[in-house]
């Protein structure tokens, strides 16, 4: 369906992949109206010059190929204003990509995506696949031919009408025209895939992270509650494994919030232990001087704004003590939720750091710099 503002004479102009099947001029009253395109292998080929219809259509093109074949394909559309009975000022092309089922294979197909990212972002590629005749379909994620989940393929429900996602990390400008990625799915003959690549270029403002002095770098980006049981339970801080306590990975975990940011979740009593100090700090003489832990987090649905988030600390002389980071920042934490901003604590001699907390929903990132 093609809705077109009104106040001018237009052409439009409809695309399957780049064979021209649908043009027709719409005066300034008609273009109002929502119009209804069907493409179909019989569908002609139009010359796009003169606009006429040719003898060929997609099923067999001038040059005998069938075009209107089983997998992906873009659906384009194009306005373009009417001067002297021809094309004047245009539209850029509307582009999306769909999933045509031909024959009894898997589908797989892909969303917008940027035409461009920078070196420091972590793009999120939505696609869909089906299989035929199944409820499911299961399917794997490889960057140059090398799997990215481990050997473990990921699950996807028919009947969810939301796009899967794959969140990319690790781009490089400086290898962004050989860099390609691939999703699979099938098996046997019935093995579909679909490759793209991304055009990564060099971020002049050098956006990354600041890594003098990083000792700690907790990055949630990449992971995924479809992880298999081991992996999304490991995450190692240094050479010590955080410890996962209660979650059920289902409404908790490695979850990407609404703005499509991965992060570990910790809600519905769940808790989690960061080994931060034990590896940092085992066997220091420095009693005087204080580390930094820079965290950000993410909380909504407040039910106790005095007691949110809990920094456990463990002194040299072995005296522990208390620091509650809400109590720091007052009742603006969460006014309006959610409610984002860095917390800073300064503590000494810190053995390992536990967020547990039903109203913490997410958990971006921890950073330790001396």
């Amino acid at each position: 369906y093609v809705k077109m503002s009104d106040g001018a004479n237009r052409i439009l102009d409809i695309y399957f992949d780049d064979a021209l099947v649908y043009t027709k001029e719409y005066s300034a009253t008609t273009t109002t109206k929502t119009q209804s395109v069907t493409i179909t292998k019989d569908s002609p080929i139009y010359d796009y010059e003169t606009r006429q219809k040719t003898d060929y259509t997609l099923s067999s093109n001038s040059e005998g190929m069938n075009l209107y074949t089983h997998g992906s394909h873009k659906i384009k559309a194009q306005l373009s204003l009417v001067v002297n009975k021809a094309r004047g000022a245009k539209t850029e092309l509307i582009e999306k990509e769909i999933g045509l089922l031909v024959e009894d294979k898997p589908l797989i197909w892909i969303n917008d995506y940027q035409s461009q990212y920078y070196d420091y972002e972590t793009p999120v590629i939505e696609f869909k696949v089906y299989t035929p005749g199944a409820s499911s379909s299961s399917f794997y994620l490889l960057k140059n031919n090398v799997d990215t989940l481990d050997g473990n393929a990921r699950t996807c429900l028919h009947t969810n009408e939301n796009w899967e996602t794959w969140e990319i990390t690790g781009i490089d400008a400086a290898t962004s025209d050989t860099d390609f990625y691939t999703i699979r799915t099938g098996t046997g003959d019935n093995i579909t895939v679909r490759e793209f690549r991304l055009n990564v270029v060099e971020d002049p403002r050098h956006m990354g992270v600041v890594t003098d002095g990083l000792v700690v770098d907790f990055s949630a980006r990449g992971r995924s509650n479809t992880e298999a049981k081991a992996k999304r339970e490991t995450l190692l801080i240094g050479d010590k494994n955080a410890t996962f306590t209660n979650f059920n990975w289902y409404n908790n975990g490695w979850i990407m919030d609404e703005n499509k940011t991965t992060c570990l979740r910790v809600s519905n009593g769940a808790s989690v232990t960061f080994p931060i100090g034990s590896m940092i700090f085992a066997g220091g003489s420095d009693t005087t001087s204080s580390k930094t832990f820079e965290l950000q987090f993410k909380i909504k649905n407040v039910q106790d704004y005095t007691t949110l988030v809990t920094n456990y600390t463990l002194y040299k002389d072995g005296r522990e003590g208390t620091f509650i980071l809400s109590s720091s920042l007052g009742s603006n934490l969460c006014n309006p939720p959610p409610y984002s901003r860095p917390l800073v604590a300064n503590c000494s001699l810190v053995t390992s750091f536990k967020v547990c907390h039903t109203s913490f929903s997410s958990f971006v990132s921890v950073r330790h710099f001396k």
